[in-house]
């Protein structure tokens, strides 16, 4: 065989193989697009053989979690003696458990007039969250109900709110700690959304709702439930904030509002400014004309930083317009938002956030 014959059939193998790794490309695109299509963000429902909590039906057993006395509790707390928040339903007080576990404890308060809601608040909580488990929630630890007492416990975060530690005077958050935030917290929506066997939309992401656990990775909390089940007769619920219970459907909201709500707080982890403020204003409105382009978009980096990554900022801003696309049906959903976080960010899950001696930059 001549020289010629020779590199024509290299070549030729050549242009096969690059004709059929662009054909799978395509096919690739094809399969994530026609996904996106054909998955319903409505109806919510529960895939487990378990019946969701029924608005006729409210009870509370041991297969819910822990069950603790009002006893223990009070005296994990010190007789409620450290008050640490407070919600329109609860006061939230810290407390250590009898094996050193530090916990949060939700106190329902004694008001008549909301008597009824913290009612259903309480169950419909201890039903759903001890379903629940993941790294990045402040999980539901147990519950007490005993006479008139109703009380939560949960995993406590000894470093606060991601707002406080992003808009306080405390030191500011490195940028590896941010994105490892962001990958943290993205993890647990997209275990809400598709993996914990139900669908659930968290409702209420914001930083207030984000606490930071002792090595900083995320632990959102407040989740505004939204289940709706396929079977007849159950009721549709949503707790916003994780207070009010509302059986009617009124002012639902879906998983692509959860993603939006993912873009905006990518925003201030990369700006360092809250979602709402008198200036810069809404925060979307601000930043989305620096997204436009490499160039505008090192102008979002908050000053304070000082080893912020080119490669990823550029990335999670790309990520972050994804979010807060004005289609909402336009939006990626939150497994989609993960993987290109873990992929730009070059973070695996277990490594969601930053060691306790990362320098401040």
């Amino acid at each position: 065989m001549g020289l010629g014959a020779w590199m024509c059939g290299l070549i030729g193998a050549g242009a096969v193989v690059a004709t059929a790794g662009f054909i799978l490309l395509i096919f690739q695109l094809i399969f994530l697009l026609h996904k996106r299509m054909c998955t319903p963000i409505l109806p919510c429902t529960w895939t487990k053989a378990v019946e969701p909590p029924n608005d006729k039906d409210y009870h509370t057993s041991a297969d819910f979690g822990k069950s603790f006395t009002f006893k223990e509790i009070e005296e994990c707390c010190e007789g409620f003696s450290n008050l640490i928040g407070e919600t329109r339903l609860y006061h939230v007080y810290k407390g250590i458990l009898h094996d050193g576990t530090e916990v949060a404890v939700k106190r329902a308060k004694k008001c008549a007039e909301i008597q009824i809601e913290i009612e259903r608040n309480f169950h419909f909580q201890v039903e759903l969250l001890s379903r629940i488990h993941h790294q990045y929630l402040a999980n539901l630890i147990g519950f007490c109900e005993e006479k008139q007492q109703r009380l939560l416990v949960f995993q406590y975060a000894p470093n606060g709110s991601l707002f406080n530690n992003l808009h306080g005077d405390d030191e500011c958050l490195s940028w590896k700690q941010r994105m490892g935030v962001a990958v943290g917290t993205a993890s647990a929506l997209a275990y809400l959304h598709q993996s914990c066997g139900y669908t659930i939309v968290h409702g209420d992401l914001t930083s207030h709702n984000v606490l930071l656990a002792d090595d900083f990775s995320a632990k959102v909390c407040g989740i505004g439930m939204q289940v709706q089940s396929t079977l007849v007769n159950t009721p549709k619920g949503q707790v916003a904030s994780g207070d009010s219970v509302d059986f009617k459907g009124r002012g639902m909201k879906s998983l692509s509002d959860d993603v939006y709500s993912f873009g905006v707080l990518l925003l201030e982890l990369i700006s360092g400014k809250s979602a709402f403020s008198e200036n810069p204003g809404k925060i979307v409105e601000w930043a989305s004309q620096f997204l436009q382009s490499r160039e505008q978009m090192t102008i979002l980096a908050d000053a304070a930083l000082k080893n912020v990554v080119p490669v990823e900022l550029y990335s999670v801003c790309e990520i972050a317009r994804l979010c807060i696309q004005t289609e909402a049906a336009s939006r990626p959903g939150m497994e989609e938002v993960l993987f290109m976080l873990v992929q730009s960010l070059g973070i695996g899950l277990e490594q969601g956030a930053a060691p306790l001696n990362d320098a401040v930059a």
